[in-house]
């Protein structure tokens, strides 16, 4: 998410109100766990504005910048909204207006990890786990309108930026979904499809995917029900695509492949002795080293012999125990948008 493409075309000048906040308002409404309580909310609070804007900051830099720089837990340890973001998903509508829609802000070293809604974990400073803090995940809609054509480039100002919340019953939380335009040839609703997505631990369904449908003339958003066999829950990472099937609009979904790190051999590493032939576990070569090593030192009364004895074999012990290997292969998936079914 280019946040410098989004603004494109306005001019950004210390006079707009994007380029200013006082701490009052940081106190306000800084907290990132916030929605919104009808479908949609207007949520144009001034510091989630100014974080949007070209000024914006990272959960971290606005907590030191607007808070005690010196104790920057001391006012609260909720992680702090920003729009500095992963996982989240930017359109561009045939009419210039760009939605970008959830993601999660996350760094390794921030306490303010945020998934606007995501998995949590006990962040690390200092090497002292901060309490209550989480990777946060968004469920919120953000969206930028273009700039008028004039001799002149407009001016950004908040009247071009448009930020909605949603109760977490209607929207959950959610990042690396996909959003995918769509126009309804026969009504001529224009919406956007929002497919699969990551969120908390837990949250996402185990035997679906989750559709859901926003509408771009009220911005509200309803969860779809689907029909068919789709791919299973929890699809993240994938790409969508607005394709004719059937003689029928539909979104193809190409799931991605999955590759983990497994033992080689089952977790038993044989390896071959030099003077028999016969074969031994990786685990059993290394129990056997160790008592022949007792057994040198106790009939030498030395170590010369016994670090001769584990270098000879140490050297035949493989290193890599593991191997990447596909435990899934990438699927093809239609989905079917008049009827919202999987074909």
């Amino acid at each position: 998410m280019d946040l410098n493409e989004l603004l494109r075309g306005f001019r950004q000048e210390e006079e707009s109100d994007l380029f200013h906040i006082t701490r009052e308002q940081y106190v306000a409404d800084r907290d990132a766990s916030t929605r919104g309580t009808a479908n949609p909310s207007v949520m144009n609070k001034p510091f989630w504005m100014f974080q949007v804007g070209p000024g914006g900051l990272s959960g971290w830099s606005a907590r030191t910048t607007f808070g005690n720089a010196e104790d920057p837990f001391a006012d609260s340890k909720e992680p702090v909204w920003c729009f500095t973001r992963y996982g989240a998903s930017c359109t561009k509508l045939p009419d210039g207006r760009v939605v970008c829609i959830g993601g999660e802000h996350e760094d390794w070293y921030d306490p303010d990890f945020c998934i606007y809604n995501g998995k949590s974990f006990p962040p690390i400073m200092n090497g002292q786990e901060i309490d209550r803090l989480q990777i946060y995940l968004s469920a919120d809609v953000v969206v930028f309108d273009p700039p008028q054509k004039s001799d002149l480039p407009p001016l950004l100002t908040s009247e071009s930026i448009k930020i909605y919340g949603y109760p977490l019953d209607i929207f959950p939380p959610t990042d690396s979904h996909t959003s995918t335009y769509f126009a309804d040839p026969i009504i001529g609703k224009e919406s956007i499809i929002i497919v699969g997505g990551l969120g908390y631990a837990g949250q996402a369904s185990s035997d679906r995917t989750d559709v859901y449908q926003l509408s771009l003339i009220d911005f509200s958003i309803q969860r779809v029900d689907t029909s068919g066999v789709g791919p299973t829950g929890g699809t993240h990472h994938h790409e969508a695509e607005l394709i004719t099937a059937q003689g029928q609009a539909a979104i193809k979904i190409t799931t991605e492949a999955v590759k983990e790190l497994v033992d080689r051999d089952g977790g038993e590493e044989f390896i071959k002795t030099e003077e028999d032939g016969t074969s031994s576990t990786l685990e059993e070569s290394k129990k056997s080293t160790i008592s022949d090593s007792q057994e040198s030192i106790s009939a030498e009364g030395g170590r010369d012999s016994d670090h001769e004895e584990e270098s000879n074999v140490s050297s035949t012990i493989p290193r890599e125990a593991k191997v990447l290997v596909t435990t899934q292969e990438s699927k093809v998936f239609t989905l079917r948008l008049h009827d919202m079914r999987w074909i």
